[in-house]
């Protein structure tokens, strides 16, 4: 067989091909043959190459845990909009409340997860990181817009306090 049909043949790149036959220690390039067992060899090891496993993840998708979490509809944790804020700073909170509905379904996963003895699957964790560091920025955005609010000061400060712990 040639060596420029091996690769379609075994059903591998042409990069893995040449690490196979480095790792056979065939070190002539030139040869433009390739004998019949050789690649039953380089199928072999194709074969035994170890393949990802299912995802851990249990069929979830970022769009399902987030409808999940509207459905859900936790308030715990929220700003309060207030009439006589800026638009800009109602923005923010109703960004930041948004978030909040998500962490508090996000937390209540994970919390399940660790309860039944299990791990919390990557894009659960992924999520509750990601969107925490995004209500922590939120959060001191808000403050630096509205630092007169001493009750939001202190809640802000609070809710930083138990994302960085």
């Amino acid at each position: 067989m040639k060596l420029q049909d091996v690769p379609a043949a075994v059903g591998v790149s042409r990069i893995t091909i040449y690490n196979y036959r480095k790792r056979l220690g065939i070190v002539e390039e030139t040869t433009e043959e390739v004998p019949e067992e050789t690649v039953e060899q380089f199928k072999k090891m194709a074969a035994s190459k170890i393949k990802p496993g299912p995802s851990n993840n249990k069929g979830k998708k970022k769009v399902d845990v987030v409808a999940a979490a509207q459905f859900s509809n936790d308030s715990s944790g929220f700003l309060e909009i207030l009439p006589n804020d800026s638009t800009q700073l109602k923005n923010l909170k109703d960004q930041y409340n948004s978030n909040q509905v998500l962490i508090n379904h996000l937390t209540k996963e994970i919390n399940t997860c660790i309860v039944d003895g299990e791990t919390p699957s990557k894009l659960e964790s992924d999520m509750m990181e990601k969107y925490q560091k995004l209500n922590m920025s939120l959060a001191r955005t808000i403050e630096t817009l509205n630092p007169a609010e001493e009750s939001l000061a202190s809640l802000i400060k609070a809710k930083l306090a138990s994302y960085s712990s």
